[in-house]
C-alpha cells in the first residue's frame, strides 16, 4: 500500500486565490462530488466563521493534469482550458463551492442559497436579498471597485467605511490550509478516497465507488442514472448507496465489502457472477434486478413507494434474489411475500446495524437454488418468531412501523376528497416526488389543540392520506362529517379513510377524542388483516410442487403438503 504522507505538501490558499483558481478553470471537482448539499444557512455559517476568524477546516487537493472541459461548480459554469497541473478537490468541495459562488454576482443572482449580505448595523453576515441600505451584498464586498461605488451611492454608510474595509480585507485574505498530493498512481488515489471516507465527514459509499471507477467507462451508466430511470416506475428515487448495494449484492452477498478491488481479477473467484464481468455488465445486471424487485414490491407485496418501504436492506435482498431468479415460480413468489412482511416485523434477527441485517438476509440467497433460497429466508422468520407489530398509538413517518401502517392504509384504497376517485399510484408518486418520507402526504384532519388525550394525538387515528391535488383539510373534515351535499359519495369517501358512520357522527358533534378512538381501532383492524394475509403464519410453507419427485407418491399423502 502506498504511503500518502511521503507524497504530500502543505499549502495555504487565501479566499481570493481559491476564487481565482475556480474562475481560471484550474480548480476542478471530480464527477462524484459535483452535488452541492449545503443549504443557505450552511453557507451563512461558513462566512460567519470566516468573519470571526474561526478555523473552517483544511482542504485535500490532488494535483494532476486536466482536459479542457466545461466545469460546473454550483451556479458557476466555466469553459476551462486544458491544464497541466490542475487542483482536484478530494475533500473540501462544499466549502469551495460555497465560497466561490457566494462572492460571485452571477451565483448571487441565480440562487438564494448563495445570497449572503453583510449587515453593517449588526456587524454580521446575514441571509441576503433585503433592501436595507446598510446591507452589503457579498459579491460587492469582495470586489473593491464595486464596494467603492456602493459606498459612494449611500451617504448613510459613510460612518461604516472603516468597518466595511476591515471586513473586505479579512474576507479576501482569509487563509485555508491545504494538503496537496502530487501523485498520478491510481492505487494512491484509491487510498486517498478510502482515508477521506473514514475520517471526518464520511463520503457516501456510492460516491467513493463512483470516484474509483467512473473514469473507466464511457457508456454513460452511473448510479445516479440508474436511480433516475427507476424513478420512472413510480416507486420514487432510490438513494445512491442502496442502488450500489443492490449492484454489489447481485455479485456477492456481502455488499458492504471493500470497494477498492471490486473489479480486480483476484475478486472474480469469490463472485456469484462471471469472474470477468465488467463494470458495465455489473451495472446493467443490478439495474434490471432492481427493476424486477420494485415490480414485485408494487404488484405483489403491497409497497407502492419507497417512502413506505420498511427497510431498504429488504430491497437489496430482493434485488439479489431477482438478479439470479428473474422469473421465479408462482409459489416461490407467494412465499417471498411472506418472507418480506415477516422480515419487516423482525428487525432484530442479526445483531448489529441495518447493514448486518441486509448481509444476513442476502447470504441466504443461493444463486444455485431458487426454492432453496426462499426456504432459507423463511427459516429465519418462522411462525413462532416474536414479531414486533406496529403500535397504532405511535405515528412517525420515518419509522418502519408507521410505513407498515401506511401500506395497509393505502391498500384500503383511500379516495380523494376533491372528486371521490381512488388515489392511484401515479398520483401518490407525484405527490411524493423527491421526498425521503411520506410526511408530505399526511395531514391531521382533527386540530391537535382539540384533542384531550395525548396518546390519541400521537397516534394514527387523526392521520389521513391527502395528495397535493386534493382539497384543503377543512373541506376534508366536512366530507368526513357527511355534511356536504356537493359530495354525493361522501359515505364512500369516508369509508375509504376508515371513517364509519359512528365516527362521522362523533366528528360532526365535535367529539374529537371519540372520533380518533373509532378510527384508530378501524385502522388497527385493517393493519392486522393486511399483515395476516401476507405473512401466512401457520400456513404450509413447502416448496413448489415442481421441486418434488412426483414418482414418490408418499409426499402427496402428507396432510401438510400444499400444492398451491
Amino acid at each position: 500500500m502506498p504511503e500518502i504522507a511521503t507524497r504530500t505538501t502543505a499549502g495555504v490558499y487565501r479566499i481570493e486565490d481559491l476564487v481565482g483558481l475556480v474562475s481560471q478553470g484550474r480548480l476542478r471537482v471530480p464527477e462524484f462530488q459535483r452535488n452541492f448539499r449545503w443549504d443557505r444557512r450552511d453557507v451563512l455559517s461558513l462566512f460567519d466563521s470566516i468573519q470571526k476568524g474561526y478555523p473552517v477546516g483544511s482542504l485535500l487537493l490532488w494535483r494532476r493534469r486536466a482536459e479542457a472541459a466545461e466545469v460546473s461548480l454550483g451556479e458557476l459554469h466555466i469553459e476551462a482550458p486544458e491544464v497541466t497541473e490542475a487542483m482536484w478537490v478530494v475533500d473540501g468541495q462544499q466549502r469551495i463551492t460555497a465560497i466561490a459562488n457566494a462572492v460571485t454576482q452571477q451565483a448571487y443572482d441565480a440562487s438564494e442559497r448563495f445570497r449572503i449580505d453583510f449587515d453593517l448595523s449588526k456587524r454580521a453576515f446575514v441571509l441576503g436579498g433585503g433592501e436595507d441600505d446598510l446591507r452589503v451584498p457579498l459579491p460587492t464586498l469582495f470586489d473593491l471597485r464595486q464596494l467603492l461605488e456602493w459606498a459612494q451611492a449611500r451617504p448613510d454608510a459613510s460612518e461604516y467605511i472603516g468597518e466595511i474595509n476591515n471586513v473586505a480585507v479579512r474576507l479576501r485574505d482569509f487563509s485555508v490550509p491545504a494538503s496537496i498530493v502530487d501523485e498520478s498512481d491510481e492505487e494512491t488515489l484509491r487510498e486517498i478516497f478510502d482515508r477521506t471516507n473514514n475520517a471526518g465527514r464520511k463520503l457516501r459509499r456510492a460516491e467513493v465507488f463512483h470516484a474509483l471507477f467512473s473514469e473507466r467507462s464511457d457508456d454513460g451508466m452511473t448510479i445516479q442514472a440508474i436511480a433516475d430511470d427507476l424513478a420512472n416506475t413510480g416507486f420514487g428515487t432510490i438513494d445512491g448507496d442502496t442502488v450500489l448495494h443492490a449492484i454489489l449484492a447481485r455479485r456477492h452477498a456481502d455488499f458492504s465489502r471493500d470497494l477498492r478491488q471490486e473489479f480486480a481479477e483476484e475478486r472474480g473467484a469469490s463472485l456469484d457472477v462471471a469472474s470477468d464481468e465488467s463494470r458495465e455488465e455489473a451495472f446493467q445486471g443490478g439495474h434490471e434486478a432492481l427493476r424486477r424487485a420494485i415490480a414485485f414490491l408494487q404488484e405483489r407485496a403491497g409497497v407502492p413507494h419507497i417512502t413506505l418501504l420498511p427497510y431498504k436492506y429488504l430491497l437489496v435482498t430482493l434485488a439479489r434474489f431477482f438478479a439470479h431468479f428473474p422469473d421465479p415460480l408462482e409459489r416461490n413468489s407467494d412465499l417471498l411475500v411472506r418472507w418480506f412482511w415477516r422480515a419487516a416485523l423482525a428487525p432484530t434477527i442479526f445483531s448489529g446495524s441495518a447493514t448486518a441485517m441486509g448481509r444476513g438476509f442476502a447470504s441466504r440467497v443461493n444463486p444455485q437454488s431458487e426454492s432453496g433460497s426462499v426456504q432459507e429466508l423463511l427459516a429465519l422468520v418462522p411462525d413462532d418468531f416474536l414479531f414486533i407489530k406496529p403500535n397504532v398509538n405511535q405515528f412517525r413517518t420515518n419509522t418502519a412501523a408507521t410505513k407498515v401502517m401506511l401500506c395497509a392504509m393505502y391498500e384500503h384504497g383511500p379516495r380523494r376528497f376533491s372528486d371521490g376517485e381512488v388515489i392511484e399510484p401515479l398520483s401518490l408518486a407525484e405527490s411524493l416526488d423527491g421526498a425521503e418520507t411520506a410526511h408530505g402526504i399526511i395531514s391531521d384532519v382533527v386540530p391537535r389543540g382539540r384533542i384531550q388525550a395525548p396518546v390519541l394525538a400521537a397516534g394514527v387515528g387523526g392521520r389521513f392520506i391527502l395528495t397535493e391535488e386534493d382539497v384543503a383539510v377543512e373541506e376534508a373534515r366536512t366530507v368526513l362529517a357527511r355534511t356536504a351535499s356537493l359530495f354525493i359519495d361522501a359515505d364512500m369517501i369516508a369509508s375509504s379513510h376508515f371513517v364509519s358512520g359512528g365516527a362521522s357522527l362523533a366528528l360532526l358533534e365535535r367529539r374529537f377524542d371519540d372520533f380518533l378512538v373509532l378510527r384508530r381501532d378501524a385502522i388497527a383492524a385493517s393493519v392486522t388483516k393486511f399483515l395476516e394475509a401476507r405473512m401466512g403464519l401457520n400456513l404450509p410453507a413447502n416448496a413448489p410442487l415442481a421441486e418434488y419427485d412426483l414418482d414418490d407418491l408418499d409426499d402427496l399423502d402428507d396432510p401438510g403438503f400444499d400444492v398451491g
